[in-house]
């Protein structure tokens, strides 16, 4: 299937390998040479190189007169993961593959691995086992973690392959060299998963974020040869414990999101052997942590927050930390407004859609913050609409955000809005908040909320403000209109004329009322029936029997 695509497609997909290099002129060819012997037809490769000297540059200068596909760039004193980044921001092909410059690719690896990918598209990454090498190119027996997984070419579910990984904690997908990954599953930054961003994990947290939604493909074939020598940076206790505390990060998260871990009391039995193991770690290099440069912190807040979930002082993995007010206090984000209370509301009825397709309007967008706020909080599957009068906001929208410029009270607008774009998950009114703009806005759009979705219209306290057209008891209010969809909930049961089923009865599933927001939860309702199941205590009547004998 995939070899008659190469065919018939004229120009296979591009794919970008990626070099990151730092003073290893002698290494750095070596990996280049095996990038060049790919035995697929469309390759671009990137060098990005934050050497102290001009020797790699001088050692890549000839090949780059030779090929074209070959892009070099060179700037001294960036950090490693600056360089890191830079190589993915030169790249232009739809897959990438990082080849650090120590590392050698099998001449088939990347043919190999599009095979997979255009034979089966939904397929989130795609991996092989590695060999090991010392720093003459000879083999080396695998270490723990680096043993072949399957004797042939397996797909692993991308749940199972996270949970062994966070189980185990060791990096069983590979080394950023390992691993064949499409563009557009990384996003901006490499190595973010939930919103956080890793630094000594980056690959297993790029590659988490990517198996919470999709599979993966295991080559049993060794296509990649990862080296251990001498100059190696990542062997030193120091990477050890900040490697140790990714993990932790890695695992909270996981758990919290539900997006691996999600079974409470395996998660907590994980859990205690980590913190065992990590504590004895600690305890018996105390000396040297003591004196050396360690961020004291980051050890205290992991053994804190570790044992506060094992002894029960942390009930709620989110009680320790809502990341929606962690975006709001620390993050260099566009202006936001809100009153505190609004988020634990938010992330009470939004946590179920985090990390999965999602397609959200907010009606009142002002500076834009809030809209960065859902991005990060729903991440990266989400497709976010921001809706506001002001014409000035139109130049607020990036990825994933759209602005639209209209008026909320215009039932014409809201009718375009309907005719233009599918159906949402989630609508928020947070706009000029007058009783007629929250009335017409939930009467038009509640009926483009999807089967699941929620309605949430914040700052209802207007309604007892008379600069809004509210008013204590005031009819015309939103609070007052509101409570009568109570009575349209319960309109199952009417035994009035005039007070009958209507729509919103048969696809509104709750109403809460908090202070200053409403949020309604829609879902397709069925006539509610009821049943006796038991044996009577005491004779029933008439009436009661009848219902029994239904069963």
């Amino acid at each position: 299937m995939a070899k008659d695509k190469f065919v018939n497609d004229l120009a296979p997909p591009l794919v970008s390998i990626l070099i990151p290099t730092h003073n290893r002129p002698d290494y750095l060819e070596i990996a280049l040479n095996s990038a060049l012997e790919q035995s697929y037809e469309n390759i671009e490769i990137i060098i990005s190189d934050n050497g102290d000297d001009a020797l790699s540059q001088e050692r890549v200068a000839p090949y780059l007169k030779r090929h074209p596909n070959i892009t070099y760039y060179r700037k001294q004193g960036t950090t490693a993961i600056e360089n890191f980044q830079k190589c993915l921001e030169l790249s232009r092909g739809e897959y990438i593959n990082y080849l650090m410059d120590d590392d050698v690719f099998h001449p088939e690896k990347i043919k190999r691995m599009m095979y997979y990918y255009l034979a089966y598209p939904k397929t989130g990454l795609v991996t092989s086992s590695r060999q090991l090498i010392d720093e003459h190119g000879q083999h080396l027996p695998a270490l723990p973690g680096t043993e072949k997984l399957f004797p042939i070419d397996t797909v692993v579910t991308g749940q199972s392959f996270g949970n062994l990984m966070l189980s185990n904690g060791s990096n069983l997908i590979g080394e950023p060299t390992t691993v064949l990954v499409r563009r557009a599953d990384v996003g901006e930054v490499f190595g973010t998963f939930s919103g956080r961003h890793y630094i000594v994990l980056s690959d297993i947290a790029t590659w988490l974020s990517i198996l919470a939604t999709r599979d993966c493909i295991y080559i049993s074939e060794p296509l990649s040869y990862f080296r251990i020598h001498a100059n190696q940076d990542q062997r030193g206790n120091t990477i050890k414990i900040m490697a140790s505390i990714e993990w932790f990060g890695l695992f909270f998260d996981a758990h919290k999101n539900q997006l691996f871990l999600q079974d409470r009391t395996e998660f907590l039995s994980l859990l205690a052997g980590k913190m065992a193991a990590f504590s004895n770690h600690i305890a018996v290099n105390h000396i040297e942590i003591r004196n050396g440069n360690y961020n004291l912190d980051d050890i205290y807040g992991v053994i804190k927050k570790g044992y506060q979930i094992l002894l029960g002082t942390i009930m709620d993995m989110n009680a320790d930390g809502n990341s929606l007010i962690d975006f709001f206090e620390n993050h260099d984000h566009r202006l936001i407004h809100k009153w505190m209370h609004y988020f634990e509301i938010y992330d009470r009825h939004f946590s179920k859609f985090r990390n999965k397709p999602l397609s959200l309007i907010e009606f009142g967008v002002w500076q834009g913050g809030s809209l960065q706020m859902w991005k990060n909080y729903f991440g990266s599957q989400a497709t976010i609409y921001g809706v506001d009068i002001d014409s000035r906001c139109a130049t607020l929208g990036e990825e994933n955000i759209t602005i639209i410029i209209g008026d909320q009270e215009d039932r014409n607008f809201l009718l375009g809005i309907k005719n233009s774009l599918p159906k949402f998950d989630i609508i928020i009114d947070d706009g000029g908040h007058t009783m007629t703009q929250q009335i017409i806005t939930f009467e038009e759009i509640y009926e483009h909320l999807k089967d699941g979705g929620v309605y949430l219209c914040e700052d209802v306290h207007t309604s007892y403000w008379p600069g809004f057209g509210g008013g204590y008891r005031n009819s015309q209010t939103f609070i007052e209109y509101s409570k009568r969809l109570i009575d349209q909930l319960n309109a199952w049961y009417s035994q009035e004329a005039g007070f009958a089923v209507d729509e919103f009865t048969r696809n509104a599933f709750s109403m809460h009322y908090y202070d200053s927001i409403i949020v309604i939860e829609k879902r397709i309702m069925k006539p509610p029936n009821n049943r006796m199941r038991g044996t009577p205590s005491f004779p029933l009547n008439p009436s009661e029997q009848k219902v029994l004998d239904k069963g």
